[in-house]
């Protein structure tokens, strides 16, 4: 099992909507796909048109309803798990699940009867700053599927310098194995476009130039209409040998 790790330092950049795009882009392709929304809003939830409290607030108040929703793509399943929605924090709503035996054995229950080895690749809208949950969440998935679990990391980056300078520094510090970096909602003008490409030679894998579009910001909701050629030639690339550099715009 692949888990693509879509993540980012600075919110607002568009993470969100990239995970929910790429697990489209994905069930397109023929793979059952797993999104895991570990964001405080349930926002890649959200634009997948599912909506309630997530799965920890549920457990927490022992609300056993609709802990996931499974969505039919072209015979393909995208199953949303969402962690949370309510602006709480992934490593404290877990602190609490484990805190209690009760909930974690039924936390642990959910989470093994969500995630089977039929889904190939599992796309985790998740950040920086909630390494320590994404990380127990991650161990709990290997457990689960009983076989190697490759872990690769997407950036996400709006083009600001200060933004983009930022995720250099964090990409520097990351031990783990990053697939590349997309640089997201760049203004549609030529002018634009060649400073994000300036950008991109800073950055090593896969990079993605995507640009601002109207729709997908307004979005409350996304379908494969909506996904952009960028997204779409990315998903190509998931399962394969990661490049030196590639750049898709």
């Amino acid at each position: 099992m692949l888990i693509i790790e879509v993540t980012g330092v600075k919110g607002g950049a568009g993470r969100s909507t990239i995970s929910a795009l790429l697990a489209l882009s994905m069930a397109k392709k023929g793979t059952d796909v797993i999104l895991l929304d570990l964001d405080p809003l349930g926002w890649s939830s959200y634009l997948m048109e599912v909506r309630g409290e997530g799965l920890l607030p549920s457990i927490l108040s022992s609300n056993t309803g609709d802990l996931w929703t499974d969505i039919e793509l072209e015979g393909q399943t995208i199953r949303v798990i969402k962690m949370l929605g309510n602006g709480s924090k992934l490593n404290d709503g877990l602190y609490a699940i484990y805190s209690d035996a009760k909930k974690r054995e039924m936390f642990e229950h959910v989470m093994v009867s969500a995630i089977q080895e039929r889904f190939g690749i599992v796309i985790a809208d998740s950040s920086t700053q909630i390494t320590e949950g994404s990380s127990i969440l991650f161990d709990k998935i290997r457990e689960i599927v009983k076989e190697p679990i490759h872990i690769r990391k997407i950036f996400v980056t709006d083009m600001n310098k200060f933004d983009v300078d930022s995720t250099l520094n964090a990409m520097k510090n990351e031990r783990g194995e990053i697939l590349g970096t997309v640089i997201n909602m760049v203004p549609p003008i030529p002018s634009f476009f060649e400073l994000a490409e300036t950008y991109a030679y800073l950055f090593k894998g896969i990079v993605t130039i995507v640009p601002f579009i109207e729709s997908l910001f307004n979005a409350s909701s996304v379908t494969l209409s909506l996904v952009p050629p960028q997204i779409q030639e990315l998903a190509n690339h998931v399962f394969k040998p990661i490049p030196d550099f590639m750049l898709i715009m």
